[in-house]
């Protein structure tokens, strides 16, 4: 059993899972070798395409690496890593807020018939009430 060090562990971690489709290149290197060839200028470049094509989680990860390059941004750099932010998280809500209201409305559905029930049930115990007088 290998034992991994906390900085290999963090370094899975925050792996991207998303671009994570080839584990290996033409060479066998595999994506730490080929991550660490690029420049922040590319890590931009990528972020600014991702914008681009409305896949803001890969223009966050994108930003993540550029943020392990250079520790201050400038502020066309923050400007990118705001909207990559701000759009995964606005559509992470928007799926919890339909999920909620999709339940809301199945428990809606369901109270629905259950008062149906119980005034069916409420009208045969009257009617056996009546019959009983």
């Amino acid at each position: 059993m290998s034992y991994q060090t906390d900085d290999q562990q963090h370094a899975l971690r925050t792996q991207p899972q998303l671009l994570m489709t080839n584990q290996t290149d033409e060479n066998g290197l595999g994506m730490h070798a080929k991550m660490a060839a690029l420049t922040a200028e590319d890590f931009i470049y990528r972020a600014r395409l991702a914008e681009k094509a409305l896949r803001y989680e890969d223009m966050l990860i994108q930003m993540r690496h550029l943020l392990d390059l250079k520790k201050k941004l400038s502020a066309d750099e923050r400007n990118l890593l705001v909207v990559a932010y701000k759009n995964t998280v606005t559509t992470r809500r928007t799926a919890i807020r339909h999920l909620t209201t999709y339940c809301k409305k199945i428990d809606e559905v369901k109270l629905i018939q259950v008062i149906i029930e119980k005034n069916t049930l409420n009208t045969q115990l009257k009617t056996k009430l009546r019959t009983l007088y």
